[in-house]
């Protein structure tokens, strides 16, 4: 993602500057393993955090309905 971003900013500074805007900050969000070894997102809120789908097995979860 890291190169994308550099090529961009080389390349196209003025889509570089837009992307730059909406990029997550990477203290807020971070993708996660999980204990299945799945990818789920954490969300850090101050001295809280969240998961957006189970920290356990985020696969199971999201066949609930």
């Amino acid at each position: 993602m890291n190169n994308n971003i550099n090529l961009l900013k080389q390349n196209y500074p003025n889509i570089h500057k837009d992307i730059i805007k909406i990029f997550p900050n990477k203290n807020t969000y971070e993708i996660i393993k999980t204990k299945t070894r799945e990818s789920t997102l954490k969300i850090n809120d101050k001295d809280k955090f969240y998961f957006l789908h189970s920290k356990y097995n985020p696969n199971r979860e999201g066949k609930k309905t």
